[in-house]
């Protein structure tokens, strides 16, 4: 049976259809109706590419933060995210990019950025920055224990 067939089938039997089958504009309209289920398959769908746009202009964090946002006004009202012309994914992104955009990084990804993608010393940075060295290390130990998922102790990290 074909997506289509099934949907349907599914309108007629009265059943709410929600997952890989329903087109964006279905979710929609069961979010509309408060269908969480069609939230978290629009979650699955689109979230993996949000975060990645977000990330890159923010960090981790602040990608999180936007996104989170983001779904949270889909639920809230989710008529306006009904393209007018073009995809949801077009809608999503953009709305993605203006709450990033908001969301300035927190610093340790300031300080991540500056030292990874800079090539900044931890004086340099620090300098940068207006923080004392030891700050900076602290907030580098952080944003490498965020990257690979290693529990911290939040000792300290002497400069």
């Amino acid at each position: 049976m074909s997506a289509r067939e099934f949907r349907k089938v599914s309108r007629w039997l009265g059943a709410v259809p929600v997952g890989a089958h329903c087109t964006d504009a279905e979710l929609l309209a069961l979010v509309e109706r408060q269908k969480p289920q069609a939230l978290q398959e629009l979650y699955r769908r689109h979230a993996p590419l949000l975060f990645g746009v977000a990330r890159r202009t923010v960090g981790v964090s602040g990608a999180e933060r936007a996104i989170s946002a983001l779904f949270l006004q889909i639920w809230a009202t989710p008529e306006s995210f009904t393209p007018d012309a073009g995809s949801l994914r077009r809608v999503l992104l953009t709305r993605t990019v203006s709450l990033a955009a908001g969301a300035p990084p927190p610093p340790e990804e300031r300080a991540w950025a500056l030292l990874t993608v800079g090539r900044c010393t931890f004086a340099e940075a620090a300098r940068l920055l207006g923080v004392p060295e030891s700050v900076v290390r602290q907030q580098a130990l952080a944003a490498f224990r965020a990257r690979s998922g290693t529990p911290g102790d939040h000792t300290q990290v002497a400069g």
